[in-house]
């Protein structure tokens, strides 16, 4: 036990110290630390802001500023900015360092769960350590530590789980690791499925060799610790989120009104509760606000002296360009406040153009028509009928902001201006496309800015905050279409930045984390290339092994069935040869078991974590075949088990060699030819062609 508590302290203070070294150079924001930075900054200030991804990763990046000093007066974390000399980014780094310098900790215990030597184990956790990919990923403000450090607690509780048969103590373990590793990534969910299928096949074991009773205790225990655990962990990480996120900010405008009157100091308690004609207002879709531009489209001539047809689009901030007006086509009608049923021309503040259309076919939906904001005097194109959705929130004939929705029908065609949900192309500054369409929940919208009125009796909004349950949900599917969102965009150099999966198997190429400048420390993100092929060796290699060792055991249970028939009359008179009999079946099965067990545990993690990302529709990079390059490695391990201890130690130091050479990549170089010797494959572009 003393020999366990000094290796694991020598190996977490090796991976720390092999994660930190030279981490002060490259004194500017890399890559992801643009993101992630800024989130830090937004929860010091308690501002709030949408992301992709679940709080607890942002959190905890949130406290390593806190505690090295980061505030906004200091540093805004631009994209390549330099690091000021007041501020302590390598505090921050650091920390992160120290967390990810515990997956290697975690390695090296499950292997010991594994009933692996002390010697093999600490050689398998120098693999973990000495891999130029988890090095780089670790010392960079970003939330993969938390992530691939929640992902081997999780497996070094797995292994203690089997281990101790499924005591009370490892299923809260996994339960709590579940919790944290899905709060950082949904990525999480992955992991989830991977401990949910072992559980499955044990709640089916149990099922067809236990009692009832059993089978009801085991279902109660495992859903309380492996699902309800969980959730409780990731609805408390958002309790925090929202907490410290109290103030409103431009991102909140991306959500509903009940949402934003939960925020403290919300500007909506300003707005008047019906709209005025003839004063600035903003209106909003479901995918953002309605907006215009001083941009044509494709095939319209820009006039800056004449009548143009301006875009009409959404957009998803705050923006000048969002101001409207709602205005009546005949002055002579007397109307206060716009209503149902009401005809109503919409002019745009900044082009001073009005809504209309002249019957195109819509440049991506082109089974709709065009809308645009034209310059002009309104014509019959122009005007509009006010359609109002009768709900609880919107009983009279007056439209109501923030609450009510309505549709803007064409006069003329019949036709609804109507969102698509799709992005226009560069030229449309990829915006959401808006067109004149049929009539459906994509045409509805509802006003939001709407601060002036020259009427007595229109009073402020009121509106109750949304509950805590409500808002998380909202948060989510807000999160959901976001990730949605993230497609590949074709403004990146995409054989230096994104990659596709069937290529990690293979690392096909790294990915530039830096400006690829001469006077620019360059740093690359690159796996330890002889780990990567060997663990993509071993998969293949224990796919085969395994199969192999099924059909054997298939086999032999089959001839044990045969020779049993044959002998069913016989009497074994000898009772050392039947219990010795015996035991060598029970020794053969549980063997077989953990062998199954053990590949679950490695192969099947890296199918889970790697497999699902070929469906995946959104831009993708190396770093996500982190998760399922962890399970590989313990492939690799596993398998070389077998192996005496000699040559595995001279497989690992051939790995500790292989990580020196490539290490420039991982902490940073500045001459491109003092490392061309080691592009020896092509696709490798961490050098540019000469």
């Amino acid at each position: 036990m003393h020999k366990d508590i000094l290796i694991s302290t020598i190996v977490l203070l090796l991976s720390y110290t092999v994660r930190i070294h030279n981490i002060d150079k490259g004194n500017y924001v890399t890559w992801d630390e643009a993101h992630f930075g800024k989130f830090s900054q937004n929860y010091l200030d308690r501002n709030f802001y949408n992301d992709v991804h679940p709080p607890l990763g942002k959190m905890l990046t949130a406290l390593s500023g806190y505690i090295y000093g980061q505030s906004s007066d200091k540093f805004t974390f631009d994209k390549s900015e330099n690091f000021p000399h007041n501020f302590d980014y390598v505090g921050m780094r650091r920390m992160h360092a120290a967390i990810g310098s515990l997956i290697s900790l975690f390695a090296f215990l499950t292997l010991r769960n594994f009933k692996f030597s002390r010697k093999r184990s600490f050689l398998g956790s120098l693999i973990i350590i000495f891999d130029n990919g988890f090095t780089t990923i670790c010392r960079l403000i970003i939330l993969d530590a938390h992530l691939l450090c929640f992902t081997s607690f999780i497996l070094l509780a797995f292994s203690y789980y089997y281990k101790t048969k499924g005591s009370i103590l490892s299923q809260l373990l996994l339960g709590v690791g579940l919790g944290c590793v899905v709060s950082v990534k949904w990525l999480g969910c992955l992991t989830m499925l991977y401990v949910g299928i072992f559980i499955i096949y044990e709640l089916y074991m149990e099922s067809i060799t236990k009692p009832v009773k059993n089978v009801l205790k085991f279902l109660v225990q495992r859903s309380m610790f492996l699902i309800v655990i969980p959730l409780v962990i990731y609805l408390f990480s958002f309790y925090l989120h929202l907490l410290i996120l109290a103030n409103p900010s431009s991102d909140s405008n991306q959500l509903s009104v009940e949402f934003n009157f939960s925020l403290k100091n919300n500007r909506y308690t300003n707005y008047k509760k019906y709209i005025t004609y003839g004063k600035q207002i903003t209106i909003k879709a479901e995918n953002g606000y309605l907006h215009s531009h001083k941009h044509v489209y494709p095939g319209d001539d820009l006039d800056s002296e004449g009548i143009n047809k301006y875009q009409a689009t959404t957009y998803g901030h705050s923006d000048k360009n969002n101001v409207f007006y709602f205005q009546l086509p005949k002055s002579k009608v007397d109307s206060k406040f716009l209503k149902n049923g009401d005809e109503v021309v919409l002019l745009h503040d900044e082009t001073g153009g009005y809504l209309g259309t002249d019957y195109r076919d819509a440049f991506i939906s082109t089974t709709e028509k065009v809308a645009y904001f034209k310059n002009d005097v309104p014509d019959v194109n122009s005007v509009f009928i006010i359609e109002l959705d009768i709900t609880k929130d919107q009983q009279g004939p007056n439209v109501v902001s923030l609450l009510g929705t309505f549709h803007l029908k064409h006069k003329i065609s019949g036709k609804y201006l109507t969102i698509t949900k799709k992005k226009l192309p560069i030229w449309g500054f990829e915006q959401g496309e808006v067109v004149l369409g049929e009539k459906s929940n994509k045409s509805k919208f509802r006003i939001e800015e709407n601060l002036y009125s020259d009427s007595e009796d229109n009073m402020n909004h009121q509106c109750k905050s949304g509950r805590f349950f409500q808002n998380v949900w909202e948060l989510n599917k807000h999160m959901n279409r976001i990730n949605q969102h993230l497609l590949e965009n074709s403004n990146l150099e995409k054989a230096s930045i994104s990659s596709v999966p069937s290529e990690w198997f293979i690392m096909k190429t790294g990915l530039r984390m830096t400006q690829w400048g001469d006077n620019k420390r360059k740093f690359y993100m690159f796996l330890n290339p002889l780990s990567l092929y060997v663990s993509s060796i071993s998969i293949i290699y224990y796919i085969f092994k395994v199969f192999n060792l099924f059909i054997n055991h298939l086999r032999k249970l089959y001839e044990d069935q045969f020779i049993k028939n044959i002998k069913r009359n016989e009497v074994i008179c000898d009772g050392d040869v039947k219990n010795q009999t015996i035991n060598d079946k029970s020794n053969s099965k549980k063997n077989f078991n953990k062998i199954i067990y053990l590949f679950y545990t490695s192969f099947g993690g890296w199918f889970l974590h790697y497999i699902p990302f070929f469906i995946v529709g959104r831009v993708l990079y190396l770093h996500h075949y982190f998760q399922a390059y962890y399970f590989s490695l313990f492939a690799t391990i596993i398998l070389m088990k077998k192996l005496k201890l000699i040559y595995f130690a001279l497989y690992t130091g051939l790995v500790i060699i292989v990580y020196i050479l490539y290490s420039p990549l991982t902490y940073g170089f500045y001459d491109q030819d003092k490392v061309r010797f080691l592009s020896i494959i092509p696709t490798w572009n961490f050098v540019d062609k000469k």
